[in-house]
């Protein structure tokens, strides 16, 4: 069952003058994601971000995974669980540039995925990824000087997103660690996190 929000009112300039509108009214839709957590021998790539084992990532048990109707993204949010406590591996080895920490981490956070439920059914695309972690938040955008994930829409429930590029389309695995120092907001370092992920959201329906 969809779950509504209410945005605060927005604002708007029209014609010349501000005028308010009603706030639209954004569902969420109740989702899951399941990490593929590859290894170099089953699938010969070394997946630098994964899961802690207890398998998909649901609604329930203090976690929230939903897909918000109002931009399509998902989100996973396990900075609530308790019982069992739902975390995420991050490998950070695997260093390009910067000062940030190089020990991998154990940490309850959140991932969010840009986009999906606007995508027709066989859509590729690349699309925005974020992480927050317990030490800043790790973002897959291009225009930060990482790299996009692809995304694809195998059916109206499953989406697959890879840090793979099977298409050419500029896809890649290299993230930016985004910290706050000293009350500023800045980019630490980059890294390759490889991550391949399936988003399944069982009442979804694709558009025609």
């Amino acid at each position: 069952m969809q779950r509504v929000l209410m945005t605060a009112c927005a604002w708007v300039a029209l014609t010349g003058h501000i005028v308010p509108i009603a706030a639209e009214k954004v569902r969420t839709t109740p989702a899951a994601i399941t990490f593929a957590d590859r290894t170099v021998a089953t699938d010969g790539v070394q997946d630098r971000i994964t899961s802690d084992g207890l398998g998909s990532y649901t609604g329930g048990g203090g976690s929230e995974c939903v897909i918000f109707s109002s931009t399509g993204d998902v989100r996973l949010d396990t900075t609530s669980s308790r019982n069992p406590l739902r975390i995420m591996d991050f490998d950070l080895s695997q260093v390009i540039s910067g000062s940030g920490p190089t020990s991998p981490i154990s940490t309850t956070g959140t991932a969010v995925i840009q986009g999906l439920s606007q995508m027709h059914i066989g859509d590729v695309k690349l699309t925005g990824a974020a992480f927050g972690t317990s030490i800043g938040q790790l973002h897959f955008l291009a225009n930060e000087g990482g790299t996009y994930v692809t995304a694809t829409r195998l059916d109206a429930q499953t989406w697959t997103i890879t840090t793979d590029d099977p298409y050419s389309l500029g896809a890649g695995d290299v993230a930016v660690l985004v910290q706050i120092v000293k009350n500023k907001t800045v980019r630490t370092g980059t890294y390759h996190l490889p991550i391949q992920m399936i988003v399944t959201c069982p009442t979804c329906v694709a558009p025609l």
